[in-house]
């Protein structure tokens, strides 16, 4: 989706709380700080002069002055002359002191604030009231400068706010040029009232008044599944006639949209919000007792939600009972707390059904495993309220049921483990009149529980462990959470005894054949003790003592390597080793270690590794357990094939299924059903993510149907793609579509190059033509990824070009949709040869968009940004191209409609074939030293290479001299030793110089290179604070974040220390318990080091 990061979210908070809300120590910079009028601006705009109360006077030649601060719309009438000013251009530059510009802003009139193309270092714009209320804030959408477009809800004064991006203290920046542009604001769109209006008339007497709208987005034909619209704040007026504020959600004076919905027969209604590019939404219910006379709207109580999950999910939710029947409600939406967290949205409205526990009359029955935990998933979405009393330790709120009988042994443990869910409560009852008192109580009602026992988890899970109940007796477990979302946990009763799988001759057989492909499954290892025997309780080469160890079985795959593969849960810190024996599958001979691993996991840092050398058909124990320092409890273990499915091309080939869920605690039980020559197979998860792989023969008719269960579906995505990089389908943004999906006959012909890959790229020779495409799948390689794909993160239908610089300039194109769609692009380079990209370029894009909705897009001459965001103009700043100089282009298509496009360039391009063709550059740091490689596919009387080095990427010094090949039609390699990198991000170019004295310059390569640098952190486990130490002090800025095993970001901060910075503390703890990672960083972004730890 096309959100803003959370990253700039976070320092959008810490502007508001420090730099504007003047910090402690920081002046309020009247008088000097304020920039004036006169000779200064390219164009006067005539600002209020400082030193005058409140904003001073205009110059006598301009409009005249009035009350400072008048918010209204059009009056007094001598401030239209300022409205009709507009539309206009005016840039100055900033001196001394100067960062405020105070400017009257009129109702009707957009405004567009730009740092953009300033020599200076990073700034920051906000836009805010004389009472320092934030409207708006931007720090990086050009980079390291910013552009605001402000749309005033009223006419009157406001501060414009030039700063050093994230500084504390507001200070000037000389030299920053500011240039402000202003028009005629977008109209209001349909839902900007709940009751159908008429705009009011802009200011400026020379703009188009505003059509009249319809009143709220009307949701019709509601039933137990998503109806969805779409929706946007963006340029959305505030509401008048409801003189109270929404009671949650911080709203802003502006920004809110409104649908409609009826609650259905039973009283009930469901609303979910799914951010696209807003970032923090906020919604809530309304009735209206007049009609739809906006003064007759009443909040409806209890309907107010701000966040999911507070901190975690801001996507809002609510689920309503206990409504007027058929009754009609109106829905708001806005940004919470500041308008920039607005953006483009979609709203799900449905009919909740209520799970089926949802009382004490229909629990789910939970069976006492043995010994260990064995979860099962649920979800508390759309749950009500049971009429059983409060239990006292917590209100128990939307609550779900549970029964289950003791076992023989009369001791049982209960716990729970967080999903989306990751604080809640927990009662026990019985149904008997006097609890306990006797062997076999296990009658009385339902609807008169007594209370045995509660808790309420703290700030994290509940878990009863043990409990002495009577054999036979019947327990209701009832679990609510304590925040007021909904979403997913897990549960297990077990008895306290050690698990089947203790010992090596319980081991549990994995799934046999192993599959080509990691499909999780969950295990325990609570209440395991040590293996007996002659297996040494040490293992070889890793981890701690296995004293708590389970066991497992798998038979060797026909080409004698096995995969193992581990995710964290309860247990995180877990270590795994692989044994053979003496006799065959006999668990009473000689075990024999032939792979242990403590770490290696992309999932989580839990352990994964690669056994090769096997005797195929044999059989294989799988040892797994926790390491001292952590916990033993759940986690999930996969076993896998290291190699492909067999197949003969054309006559097979083979699908991979790839499944994902953004909870991380799987489908719930939900499945997709692929359907080959009429046989079917249901898959699934039940952890993060997982892949499997089957052969499939030529022309076989294959089916894709999807199976949804319980809530939350929006979490949950998949792919299928052939291994020739056909993509077959892949789950649209909230969720697969439940049935059908997609059918069709296996195509196992190899495909002919395609241009969706960048190794096949078309090649534009002429800047005449009107290039034409229309991207429709994502090609056989994986060309972008997190090193090279700029602003385009996620993307991956489009098509790639590559064009020569015909000669010295400037170079344009634009990008013509030839129907509604959303494309971007990105450019690379430039290059000294024709560049080949087997795996998609290197390094950062020179230029890149991905700027939301339809409509043009491009390469400009006005345009002063290099790069942007989803709340771009859609167009970046033109190439400066050398003579012969080479770029790759991609074209995607973000909307994936299949609507097709048009490319004309302005500059001229061509094909020419350059002396040297370069075909690869790489660097990387080896001990003390940076190495440097590259190669060419053929050279041209090439005279040498001139190996360049900067600290900026912009001021570029020569270090070396590798002499060329002279003329080649062969491949040749060079090399080049750097051996004495700068600490930080070293960049490195090649100036390709020919016999002739002429000379090309290559791309750039980025290299960070850190000498003695190195992270620690102490105490591990911790509980409230966390000490990192650097083992080298780092000047600046220095930034830290930590993430939890999902790669979700849970927290961040950042310190300043001009004589470099070793130690610091991290807070953490409101961090629920748990495995983290702690990531620091340098102010630009440039990692430093990264660690583990537990929290307890």
């Amino acid at each position: 989706m096309k959100q803003l990061s959370a990253l700039l979210f976070a320092f959008t908070l810490f502007v508001v709380n420090t730099d504007h809300v003047q910090a402690q120590g920081c002046t309020n910079g009247a008088g000097p700080n304020l920039v004036g009028p006169g000779p200064a601006w390219a164009t006067p705009i005539y600002p209020w002069s400082p030193g005058a109360a409140p904003f001073g006077s205009y110059a006598a030649t301009n409009a005249p002055n009035g009350p400072g601060a008048n918010m209204t719309l059009c009056s007094p009438a001598n401030y239209k002359k300022n409205c009709e000013s507009c539309p206009a251009s005016w840039s100055v530059t900033l001196t001394g002191t100067q960062y405020k510009i105070p400017m009257y802003m009129c109702f009707g009139n957009q405004y567009t604030i730009t740092t953009c193309g300033s020599p200076t270092a990073s700034s920051a714009i906000t836009v805010s009231t004389a009472t320092s209320v934030i409207l708006e804030f931007d720090a990086n959408s050009c980079g390291t400068h910013a552009t605001v477009n402000f749309t005033p809800q009223t006419s009157g004064s406001y501060f414009i706010n030039i700063n050093a991006a994230f500084a504390l203290c507001p200070v000037g920046i000389p030299g920053t040029v500011v240039q402000i542009t202003c028009g005629q604001a977008a109209c209001p769109s349909a839902g900007d009232d709940p009751c159908p209006t008429t705009p009011p008339l802009p200011c400026n007497q020379f703009f188009t008044p505003c059509p009249a709208i319809p009143g709220a987005v009307a949701f019709t034909g509601l039933g137990p599944t998503c109806t969805t619209l779409p929706g946007s704040t963006a340029g959305a007026s505030g509401t008048s006639g409801i003189s109270v504020s929404p009671v949650c959600g911080g709203y802003p004076a502006g920004g809110d949209v409104w649908f409609s919905a009826n609650a259905s027969p039973t009283g009930t209604l469901a609303l979910d919000v799914d951010h696209i590019n807003a970032t923090d939404l906020a919604m809530t219910l309304y009735t209206s007792t007049t009609g739809c006379v906006t003064g007759g709207f009443t909040e409806v109580p209890g309907a107010c939600n701000g966040d999911l999950i507070p901190g975690v999910d801001r996507s809002p939710f609510i689920s309503m009972s206990g409504l007027t029947p058929n009754a009609l409600y109106y829905i708001r939406v806005w940004p919470s707390n500041n308008i920039t967290n607005g953006g483009t949205f979609t709203l799900c409205a449905y009919y909740p059904v209520p799970p089926i526990n949802d009382s004490p009359c229909t629990p789910t029955t939970l069976i006492a495993t043995n010994p260990g935990c064995v979860p099962v998933s649920f979800n508390t979405q759309d749950a009500t309220n049971s009429v059983i009393p409060n239990p006292g330790c917590s209100t128990a709120n939307n609550d779900v049921w549970f029964r289950l009988t003791v076992p023989s042994t009369g001791t049982l443990n209960i716990n729970t483990l967080a999903g989306s869910l990751t604080n809640m409560a927990m009662a026990v009852y019985s149904p008997c009149v006097l609890p306990g008192s006797a062997p076999g109580c296990s009658t009385g009602s339902c609807a008169s529980l007594i209370l045995l026992q509660c808790q309420n988890g703290g700030v994290g899970m509940p878990t009863f462990t043990p409990s002495v109940y009577f054999a036979g007796q019947v327990l209701y477990v009832r679990m609510w959470s304590e925040t007021t979302g909904f979403g997913t946990f897990q549960i297990c009763a077990y008895m306290s005894q050690p698990p089947p799988n203790d010992e090596p001759c319980g081991a549990i057989a994995l799934a046999s054949p192993v599959p080509y492909g990691c499909l999780m499954r969950g295990i325990t290892t609570g209440l395991a003790t040590p293996t007996g025997g002659s297996i040494p309780v040490v293992a070889v080469g890793c981890g701690g003592p296995a004293d708590t160890d389970v066991w497992y079985t798998a038979v060797v795959p026909p080409n004698g390597q096995l995969r193992l593969d581990m995710d964290d849960a309860q247990m995180t810190d877990a270590a795994a080793a692989i044994y053979t024996t003496s006799i065959n599958n006999n668990c009473a001979s000689v075990f024999t270690q032939v792979g242990c691993w403590a770490a290696g996991s992309t999932n989580s840092g839990m352990p994964a590794g690669t056994v090769t050398g096997l005797t195929p058909g044999n059989t294989v124990f799988i040892r797994v357990w926790h390491q001292s320092t952590g916990v033993p409890g759940n986690a999930f273990l996969c076993v896998s094939r290291t190699d492909t499915p067999p197949f003969v091309p054309p006559s097979a080939c083979y699908f991979t299924l790839s499944m994902f869920d953004s909870g991380g605690d799987g489908w719930n039980g939900g499945y997709v059903r692929i359907t080959v020559a009429g046989v079917p197979t249901n898959y699934t998860i039940v952890s993060a993510n997982g892949t499997v792989s089957f052969p499939v023969a030529n022309g076989a008719a294959f089916q894709v149907d999807y199976f949804p269960l319980g809530g939350f579906q929006n979490q949950i995505s998949y792919s299928l793609q052939s291994n020739l990089g056909l993509l077959i389908y892949s789950s649209p943004p909230g969720g697969p579509t439940p049935g059908f999906n997609a059918s069709g006959s296996a195509d196992c012909n190899a495909p002919p190059p395609n241009p969706a890959d960048c190794l096949s790229a078309f090649r534009i020779c002429s800047s005449s033509s009107v290039l034409a495409g229309a991207p429709a799948n994502s090609g056989a390689v994986a060309d972008l990824n997190s090193g090279n794909d700029g602003c385009l993160a996620g993307e991956s239908v489009g098509l790639w070009y590559s064009f020569t610089a015909a000669a010295a300039g400037n170079l344009a194109f634009t990008i013509s949709p030839g129907g509604y769609a959303d494309y971007d692009f990105a450019v690379w380079g430039p290059y000294a040869g024709i560049p080949s990209c087997p795996n998609g370029p290197l390094g950062t894009p020179l230029r890149c968009s991905w700027a939301a909705g339809g409509g043009p897009t491009g390469l400009n001459m006005t345009s002063g940004d290099l790069s942007e965001g989803a709340g771009g103009d859609r167009f970046v700043q033109f190439l400066n191209a050398p003579l012969g100089a080479q770029y790759i282009l991609y074209v995607d298509n973000w909307s994936r409609n299949a609507i097709n496009f048009t490319m004309t360039f302005t500059g001229p391009v061509g094909c020419t074939v350059l002396p040297v063709q370069m075909l690869d550059f790489d660097g990387r740091p080896i001990d003390k030293h940076v190495e440097l490689d590259w190669a060419t596919g053929s050279e041209v009387n090439s005279s040498h290479f001139i190996v360049e080095r900067s600290v900026d990427g912009i001021n570029f010094e020569a270090i070396g001299r590798v002499s060329a090949a002279g003329t080649s039609l062969d491949r040749t390699d060079y090399k080049f030793i750097d051996r004495a990198p700068k600490d930080g991000m070293n960049y490195y170019r090649l100036e390709q110089v020919d016999i002739d004295g002429s000379s090309y310059i290559s791309r750039t390569v980025n290299v960070h290179f850190q000498t003695t640098t190195t992270l620690f952190v102490f105490p591990n486990p911790a509980t409230e604070t966390l000490n990192a130490s650097l083992g080298k002090a780092i000047e600046g800025t220095v930034r830290w974040r930590i993430l939890d095993m999902s790669g979700r970001q849970v927290g961040e901060g950042s310190l300043t220390n001009s004589e470099g910075t070793t130690r610091f503390t991290v807070p953490v703890g409101k961090l629920e318990s748990g495995s983290y990672a702690l990531e620091v960083l340098e102010g630009k972004g440039v990692p430093i080091g990264n660690v583990r730890f537990v929290k307890q």
